[in-house]
């Protein structure tokens, strides 16, 4: 990053009574081609300490424009695609969102969120027909609600929370308004399952599950009328509310897709990943693998969502793969040397996208030498902002995992 300092004095008289406006300075961070480019204000006497106004460029695009005070976000900042449209909209106070967010998708609302000092009050997401996706109410007392609904408007989820935290009777439904499941969760310790049904209001194997302890099977949750056959997504192991034990994943065929073991709630020791036609298609050892213990966490899931539509959208580099491709041409550059000629490969990296699109906590997941590995973390950093990942039209912080290629064509 080429970084250009241009001072401004302030051109004012002194009175006697009157102190002299702080002097401010012009920061122009630029990737070299001219490709990310931030403009800002810092105090002139500390380079470090943002005063004023930011804006960030892709290109001749503004894509983010805002306010900083004492290196803090302050006031309206807004988020924009590289056609000059308003992606998103939202106030920060003392560096914390506070007030009303706004996220739109092909010039139509798909979220709503409301926050006070940094936590959320509510959030309502859309889909883009218009109808409700989710609604999240927290109340002063730490009780709470969450809600989820089909495309069609109906309920697919109902579950009360305390302190942010599952607690309480927990439903699901299928799209018919059939009620699937009732499981019991006690401070996100998933207790009991109660009942299960099948899409017809019959009762089907729901495991053992009672008071923390026993098994899990949940099923593809279909979102067509007539699907009677319910088929199994997952037997989990518990123990003490969280999972422990034997999980296995399958295949709408009835096939293995994973199976391995979990320890209070992580992945653990050895897991197989198959292919539909049940050959091995690779094996992890989680207690030796590079993931760190909060991408081994996993959620357990009472049901399936994989035919059902939630408003699901991963992160994407705006303007699509063409845009994304050109980045990387003009960004990655082979590092100098006599050496790295002779280790050419591929650099593995995963990083995450925030729910307002900045790219952070790059890492090396697969290294090829510490002069690449270095070149891919610097590119990373040097990524524009990108469109938030969407769960039920509400922005939410990805993990996403991209290939570095350092070939000589």
């Amino acid at each position: 990053m080429k970084t250009i300092f241009l001072f401004l004095f302030a051109g004012c008289f002194i009175l006697p009574s009157t102190a002299q406006s702080p002097r401010t300075a012009v920061i122009v961070n630029d990737s070299g081609d001219n490709l990310v480019k931030e403009i800002y204000l810092v105090r002139a006497d500390d380079e470090n300490i943002k005063e004023g106004t930011y804006q960030q460029f892709f290109g001749d695009s503004l894509i983010t424009r805002g306010r900083y005070s004492d290196n803090k976000k302050t006031g309206l900042w807004e988020f924009f695609d590289y056609s000059g449209k308003l992606d998103f909209y939202g106030y920060y106070d003392d560096d914390l969102k506070d007030g009303k967010w706004v996220y739109s998708l092909n010039g139509k609302t798909t979220a709503q969120l409301y926050f006070s000092q940094g936590k959320t009050d509510s959030i309502f997401g859309f889909f883009e027909n218009g109808f409700p996706a989710v609604k999240v109410w927290k109340f002063p007392d730490g009780s709470g609600k969450i809600l989820t609904y089909y495309d069609n408007g109906k309920l697919k989820e109902e579950q009360p929370t305390q302190n942010g935290k599952p607690h309480g009777l927990y439903k699901v439904y299928f799209k018919n308004g059939q009620l699937h499941r009732e499981a019991l969760y006690d401070n996100a310790g998933l207790r009991s399952v109660i009942s299960t049904f099948d899409m017809e209001g019959k009762p089907v194997d729901g495991g053992s599950l009672k008071d923390g302890e026993g098994n899990l099977v949940s099923y593809y949750l279909y979102d067509t009328s007539g699907v009677s056959e319910m088929k199994k997504y997952s037997i989990l192991g518990f123990s003490n509310g969280a999972l422990n034990g034997i999980a296995s994943h399958y295949f709408e065929n009835g096939r293995l897709e994973s199976s391995g073991f979990t320890e209070a709630g992580y992945t653990t020791s050895e897991w197989k990943y198959y292919l539909e036609d049940g050959n091995v298609k690779h094996m992890i050892n989680y207690n030796y693998s590079p993931f760190n213990e909060s991408r081994k966490l996993i959620k357990p899931e009472v049901y399936s969502a994989a035919r059902v539509n939630t408003g699901q959208r991963n992160p994407e580099f705006q303007g699509g793969e063409k845009a994304w491709l050109t980045f990387l041409e003009k960004t990655i550059h082979f590092p100098k040397g006599s050496d790295h000629y002779l280790t050419l490969g591929i650099v593995y990296v995963d990083f995450v996208v925030s729910d307002i699109g900045r790219v952070v906590s790059g890492r090396v997941v697969k290294s090829v030498n510490k002069s690449l590995d270095a070149e891919a973390l610097r590119v990373i950093d040097e990524m524009p902002r990108w469109n938030p990942g969407l769960s039920y039209g509400v922005p939410v912080s990805m993990i996403m995992n991209m290939p570095m290629s350092f070939n000589i064509e």
